[in-house]
């Protein structure tokens, strides 16, 4: 887990619930992460729009501890916009072939 902390702190990511709207509407963001502490309106919204754009959606850790992974404070949602790190977090986290 520590070496995909490291991976998102480099990444090229969207953070923050705007910023991650506009990527998924661009079709700039290949996978979703919403926190499970997530605010009821923001996780209706996100999943709309994932749903919408066909982006998958993984609910996943809390707002603190996803914020530090990526290196931002009081982050709820990320987009992933690398296709093989968007893989690869959809492995660790789910399991099996994403």
């Amino acid at each position: 887990m520590e070496c995909l902390e490291s991976q998102l702190k480099r990444a090229e990511l969207f953070r923050g619930y705007e910023i991650v709207l506009e990527g998924i509407k661009r079709r700039k963001v290949k996978l979703v992460i919403l926190a499970n502490d997530a605010s009821s309106k923001t996780k209706e919204n996100i999943n709309f729009f994932s749903e919408k754009y066909k982006i998958p959606l993984i609910i996943f850790g809390n707002i603190e501890k996803n914020s530090i992974a990526i290196g931002k404070k009081g982050r709820a949602v990320i987009g992933i916009t690398d296709s093989r790190l968007a893989d690869e977090i959809q492995k660790l986290i789910i399991g099996g072939e994403s």
